[in-house]
Protein backbone atom coordinates (compact mmCIF):
# COMPACT_ATOMS: atom_id res chain seq x y z
CA UNK A 1 0.00 0.00 0.00
CA UNK A 2 1.34 3.44 -0.96
CA UNK A 3 -1.09 5.07 1.45
CA UNK A 4 -4.05 4.01 3.56
CA UNK A 5 -6.32 3.94 0.48
CA UNK A 6 -4.14 3.34 -2.60
CA UNK A 7 -1.84 0.44 -3.42
CA UNK A 8 -0.60 -1.97 -6.05
CA UNK A 9 -0.64 -5.70 -6.44
CA UNK A 10 1.29 -8.10 -8.67
CA UNK A 11 -0.33 -11.44 -9.33
CA UNK A 12 1.23 -14.42 -11.08
CA UNK A 13 -0.90 -17.40 -12.04
CA UNK A 14 -0.75 -20.49 -14.22
CA UNK A 15 -3.86 -21.52 -16.12
CA UNK A 16 -4.20 -25.24 -16.74
CA UNK A 17 -7.36 -25.41 -18.83
CA UNK A 18 -9.63 -28.41 -18.92
CA UNK A 19 -10.32 -30.23 -22.19
CA UNK A 20 -13.28 -29.17 -24.33
CA UNK A 21 -14.61 -31.92 -26.58
CA UNK A 22 -16.81 -32.08 -29.66
CA UNK A 23 -17.91 -34.89 -31.95
CA UNK A 24 -18.87 -34.79 -35.62
CA UNK A 25 -20.81 -37.78 -36.96
CA UNK A 26 -21.13 -38.37 -40.68
CA UNK A 27 -22.11 -41.28 -42.91
CA UNK A 28 -19.42 -43.91 -42.44
CA UNK A 29 -17.53 -42.31 -39.59
CA UNK A 30 -16.95 -39.85 -36.76
CA UNK A 31 -14.45 -37.14 -35.92
CA UNK A 32 -13.60 -36.33 -32.29
CA UNK A 33 -12.10 -32.91 -31.48
CA UNK A 34 -10.38 -31.94 -28.23
CA UNK A 35 -9.13 -28.47 -27.32
CA UNK A 36 -7.12 -27.55 -24.21
CA UNK A 37 -4.90 -24.64 -23.16
CA UNK A 38 -2.15 -23.59 -20.75
CA UNK A 39 -1.06 -20.05 -19.94
CA UNK A 40 1.30 -18.25 -17.55
CA UNK A 41 -0.31 -14.92 -16.59
CA UNK A 42 1.17 -11.84 -14.95
CA UNK A 43 -1.30 -9.36 -13.51
CA UNK A 44 -0.16 -5.93 -12.23
CA UNK A 45 -3.13 -4.16 -10.59
CA UNK A 46 -4.00 -0.83 -9.01
CA UNK A 47 -5.89 -1.22 -5.68
CA UNK A 48 -8.25 1.28 -4.02
CA UNK A 49 -9.50 0.53 -0.52
CA UNK A 50 -11.45 2.27 2.22
CA UNK A 51 -8.68 1.65 4.76
CA UNK A 52 -11.23 0.62 7.40
CA UNK A 53 -10.44 -1.52 10.41
CA UNK A 54 -12.30 -4.80 10.70
CA UNK A 55 -13.98 -5.20 7.31
CA UNK A 56 -12.08 -3.35 4.57
CA UNK A 57 -13.78 -3.25 1.12
CA UNK A 58 -11.58 -2.75 -1.95
CA UNK A 59 -11.62 -2.58 -5.72
CA UNK A 60 -8.79 -3.35 -8.10
CA UNK A 61 -8.16 -3.12 -11.81
CA UNK A 62 -5.17 -3.66 -14.03
CA UNK A 63 -3.57 -5.34 -17.00
CA UNK A 64 -3.14 -9.04 -17.55
CA UNK A 65 -0.35 -10.37 -19.77
CA UNK A 66 -0.20 -14.02 -20.75
CA UNK A 67 2.05 -16.42 -22.60
CA UNK A 68 0.64 -19.81 -23.40
CA UNK A 69 -0.26 -22.54 -25.81
CA UNK A 70 -3.34 -24.30 -27.16
CA UNK A 71 -3.42 -28.02 -28.01
CA UNK A 72 -5.83 -29.12 -30.74
CA UNK A 73 -6.39 -32.88 -31.07
CA UNK A 74 -8.34 -34.57 -33.85
CA UNK A 75 -9.23 -38.27 -34.19
CA UNK A 76 -11.08 -39.26 -37.33
CA UNK A 77 -12.56 -42.75 -37.80
CA UNK A 78 -13.56 -43.00 -41.46
CA UNK A 79 -15.06 -46.47 -41.99
CA UNK A 80 -12.37 -48.06 -39.80
CA UNK A 81 -9.43 -45.94 -41.05
CA UNK A 82 -8.20 -43.92 -38.08
CA UNK A 83 -6.33 -40.62 -38.49
CA UNK A 84 -4.92 -38.84 -35.42
CA UNK A 85 -3.54 -35.30 -35.62
CA UNK A 86 -2.26 -33.21 -32.70
CA UNK A 87 -1.41 -29.55 -33.30
CA UNK A 88 0.17 -27.11 -30.85
CA UNK A 89 -0.59 -23.39 -31.27
CA UNK A 90 1.66 -20.88 -29.50
CA UNK A 91 3.70 -17.70 -29.91
CA UNK A 92 2.71 -14.12 -29.22
CA UNK A 93 1.36 -12.56 -26.04
CA UNK A 94 -2.18 -12.31 -24.74
CA UNK A 95 -3.13 -8.86 -23.43
CA UNK A 96 -6.25 -8.02 -21.49
CA UNK A 97 -7.81 -6.37 -18.46
CA UNK A 98 -8.60 -7.58 -14.97
CA UNK A 99 -10.98 -6.11 -12.40
CA UNK A 100 -12.25 -7.19 -9.02
CA UNK A 101 -14.15 -6.14 -5.93
CA UNK A 102 -13.86 -7.68 -2.52
CA UNK A 103 -13.25 -7.22 1.16
CA UNK A 104 -10.49 -7.99 3.65
CA UNK A 105 -11.65 -9.24 7.03
CA UNK A 106 -8.75 -8.09 9.21
CA UNK A 107 -7.77 -10.48 12.00
CA UNK A 108 -4.89 -8.30 13.24
CA UNK A 109 -2.34 -5.83 11.79
CA UNK A 110 -0.67 -8.51 9.65
CA UNK A 111 -3.31 -11.13 8.81
CA UNK A 112 -6.66 -11.04 7.08
CA UNK A 113 -9.17 -13.28 5.38
CA UNK A 114 -10.48 -12.07 2.02
CA UNK A 115 -13.34 -12.74 -0.39
CA UNK A 116 -13.32 -11.38 -3.93
CA UNK A 117 -15.28 -11.44 -7.18
CA UNK A 118 -13.01 -10.91 -10.17
CA UNK A 119 -13.26 -10.72 -13.93
CA UNK A 120 -10.61 -11.40 -16.56
CA UNK A 121 -11.19 -9.99 -20.06
CA UNK A 122 -8.48 -11.71 -22.12
CA UNK A 123 -8.11 -13.21 -25.58
CA UNK A 124 -5.14 -14.90 -27.20
CA UNK A 125 -4.18 -15.04 -30.88
CA UNK A 126 -1.35 -17.56 -31.41
CA UNK A 127 1.22 -16.66 -34.06
CA UNK A 128 2.51 -20.18 -34.81
CA UNK A 129 1.10 -23.67 -35.19
CA UNK A 130 2.89 -26.99 -35.51
CA UNK A 131 1.57 -30.52 -35.98
CA UNK A 132 3.32 -32.61 -33.32
CA UNK A 133 1.67 -35.97 -34.07
CA UNK A 134 0.14 -37.42 -37.23
CA UNK A 135 -0.75 -41.11 -37.57
CA UNK A 136 -2.84 -43.10 -40.04
CA UNK A 137 -4.01 -46.50 -38.79
CA UNK A 138 -1.24 -46.44 -36.18
CA UNK A 139 1.53 -45.60 -38.67
CA UNK A 140 3.50 -42.38 -38.07
CA UNK A 141 3.04 -40.16 -41.14
CA UNK A 142 4.58 -37.01 -39.62
CA UNK A 143 7.93 -37.48 -41.45
CA UNK A 144 6.04 -37.63 -44.77
CA UNK A 145 4.46 -34.20 -44.29
CA UNK A 146 6.02 -31.11 -45.86
CA UNK A 147 6.87 -28.00 -43.83
CA UNK A 148 3.77 -26.36 -45.33
CA UNK A 149 1.65 -29.30 -44.08
CA UNK A 150 3.19 -29.30 -40.57
CA UNK A 151 3.73 -25.62 -39.74
CA UNK A 152 1.48 -22.55 -39.83
CA UNK A 153 2.24 -18.87 -39.40
CA UNK A 154 -0.85 -16.97 -38.23
CA UNK A 155 -0.77 -13.47 -39.73
CA UNK A 156 -2.99 -10.37 -39.88
CA UNK A 157 -3.29 -10.55 -43.68
CA UNK A 158 -1.86 -12.45 -46.63
CA UNK A 159 -2.37 -12.81 -50.37
CA UNK A 160 -2.75 -16.09 -52.27
CA UNK A 161 -1.18 -16.25 -55.70
CA UNK A 162 -2.57 -19.41 -57.28
CA UNK A 163 -0.29 -18.99 -60.32
CA UNK A 164 2.83 -18.89 -58.12
CA UNK A 165 2.10 -20.71 -54.82
CA UNK A 166 4.65 -20.59 -51.99
CA UNK A 167 7.06 -23.56 -51.80
CA UNK A 168 6.26 -26.55 -49.60
CA UNK A 169 9.45 -25.79 -47.63
CA UNK A 170 7.78 -22.72 -46.05
CA UNK A 171 5.10 -22.69 -43.33
CA UNK A 172 1.52 -22.24 -44.48
CA UNK A 173 -0.11 -18.86 -43.74
CA UNK A 174 -3.54 -18.44 -42.14
CA UNK A 175 -5.34 -15.52 -40.55
CA UNK A 176 -4.94 -14.97 -36.81
CA UNK A 177 -7.94 -15.96 -34.72
CA UNK A 178 -8.54 -14.74 -31.19
CA UNK A 179 -9.31 -17.46 -28.67
CA UNK A 180 -11.21 -16.33 -25.54
CA UNK A 181 -9.42 -16.77 -22.22
CA UNK A 182 -11.79 -14.61 -20.16
CA UNK A 183 -13.44 -15.66 -16.93
CA UNK A 184 -15.49 -14.55 -13.95
CA UNK A 185 -14.70 -16.09 -10.59
CA UNK A 186 -14.91 -15.94 -6.82
CA UNK A 187 -11.79 -16.17 -4.65
CA UNK A 188 -11.43 -16.79 -0.92
CA UNK A 189 -8.16 -16.80 0.92
CA UNK A 190 -5.79 -15.80 3.67
CA UNK A 191 -3.56 -12.71 3.35
CA UNK A 192 -0.35 -12.01 5.28
CA UNK A 193 1.13 -8.50 5.31
CA UNK A 194 4.77 -7.60 5.90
Amino acid sequence: MFSENIGAELGVSYLLGSKSKAKDEYIGGTTDYTLSAKMLRINPSFVVTTGSDGVNPYAKFGLIIGSGSVLFELEDNDDGDITIINEKLNGGLALGLNAGIGANFNLNDFMALFAEINMVNLSYAPTKGEITEATYNGIDVLPDLTTSDKETDFVNSYTNNYNNPPPDSQPDEKLKQKIPFGSVGISFGFRIGF
